[in-house]
């Protein structure tokens, strides 16, 4: 899909590309893409939407220039599978995208611009090498906290180019093995000896899997026998995972006589095996009508009896701090502090929990477990709390489910079993 970036005036400031990873509507793109002080809104588009649709920015990790963004109305279509696993040097990968020359070509040929909105370009190639590498060379972020953050990066020959960044580079099975990033050149004033590289899903994966529920894996790429090489039958530009069964199939050769005898005789014996089944079945019935009578008035006599209590009930809230350190908190009904509810602040000195993050209160939240559900309350803090994007009132409890975001000043979690 293509990504719109907008200021205040909903003029647009810039574009990339990106794709679906959820059914609940989440995007995967670059930080570099969205993560602009101008930026007051985004737009996305692509085949098979037919209209373009707001998306909100959730959660951005500059450092390995990463960014999930959520739409709020999003298509009724599968997600793109993420490998989780790296990809093999020497595999043949497709790049997805919107390259901002596209427009230039639009324009040249007279091609409108609904059409060119939803028709991605397709380029392939091979995986050159794959290798652990800075990313903060590709987006500029001047984040430092004493040692460098190395991700897998992937270099391919799959020609990007500006506009393609946040754009997914997939298998022949249709998985992610990567966001397309970055080019360099050997000269960048004649543009020559171009190198073009991909974020590795394998990292995305271990990046991503607490922070967003309903991620779709693949941990390998096996190949039909009788698949030539061609791109992915249909363009997941969308999150569309590609339908192998939409292939042709090969006309399977007639079978022989001898086959067909031994079909036969397999048939028999099945025949001869239902026959002896049923006497047996009958039989053990006839013996056992008292036995379920006796069970049936054992089971109506515990009926009457009070049940146990309901087993605990338990939640888990899953982010990251400012730092992009994972935090995971669990709540359950039988917690000591569950009485009066467990509180999430910027100290420990006032909170049970702890995040840190200066935009955070020192007591900021506070979460609550009943037998049959879980609740939250903004503490009348300085930044709020937000469930899906919506602002609590303070010292309101709001019930929350499994798949809700929660919002703690600028720190964005969520709620996963």
């Amino acid at each position: 899909m293509i990504i719109f970036v907008f200021d205040e005036k909903g003029e647009p400031i810039s574009s990339g590309s990106g794709f679906f990873v959820t059914k609940d509507g989440h995007i995967l793109t670059n930080a570099h893409v969205v993560d602009d002080k101008r930026a007051h809104s985004f737009g996305i588009t692509g085949k098979s939407m037919p209209a373009p649709v707001l998306a909100r920015k959730i959660w951005v990790v500059p450092e390995y220039d990463v960014a999930v963004l959520k739409a709020a109305k999003p298509a009724a279509l599968k997600p793109l599978r993420l490998l989780s696993e790296s990809v093999s040097k020497g595999a043949e990968v497709w790049a997805l995208g919107f390259p901002s020359k596209q427009f230039d070509n639009m324009n040249t040929y007279g091609e409108s611009l609904d059409d060119s909105f939803k028709n991605a370009t397709l380029t392939t190639g091979i995986v050159s090498r794959i290798f652990q590498g800075d990313l903060r060379v590709f987006t500029k972020s001047k984040q430092n906290n004493g040692s460098v953050n190395k991700f897998p990066i992937i270099q391919h020959t799959a020609k990007i180019s500006g506009g393609n960044s946040g754009g997914p580079l997939v298998d022949e099975c249709g998985n992610v093995v990567g966001i397309n990033t970055s080019i360099t050149y050997a000269d960048p004033d004649e543009h020559s000896g171009v190198d073009f590289f991909a974020i590795a899903s394998s990292g995305l994966v271990k990046l991503l899997s607490s922070r967003i529920v309903g991620l779709t894996l693949s941990d390998e790429c096996v190949p039909e026998q009788t698949r030539t090489s061609a791109p992915p039958a249909s363009e997941p530009e969308l999150g569309e995972v590609p339908d192998s069964d939409a292939e042709p199939k090969a006309q399977e050769p007639p079978q022989t006589s001898s086959s067909a005898n031994a079909s036969i005789i397999w048939l028999i014996l099945l025949l001869g095996l239902l026959v002896l089944g049923y006497f047996y079945v009958r039989r053990k019935t006839e013996g056992s009508t008292y036995a379920g009578q006796v069970l049936q008035s054992e089971s109506q006599d515990r009926s009457d009896q009070p049940k146990s209590a309901s087993p605990k009930t338990i939640f888990r809230m899953s982010g990251f701090d400012e730092r992009g350190s994972p935090v995971s908190f669990v709540f359950e009904a039988r917690s000591p502090y569950n009485e009066r509810g467990g509180i999430i602040g910027r100290t420990l000195a006032f909170a049970d929990f702890k995040i840190t993050n200066a935009s955070i209160s020192r007591a900021h939240a506070q979460v609550k477990v009943t037998e049959r559900a879980c609740q939250i309350r903004d503490l009348g803090s300085t930044n709020g709390t937000t469930v899906n994007g919506v602002k609590l009132k303070p010292f309101i409890y709001t019930k929350i489910s499994f798949g809700d975001e929660i919002g703690i000043a600028t720190c964005t979690l969520a709620i996963t079993t």
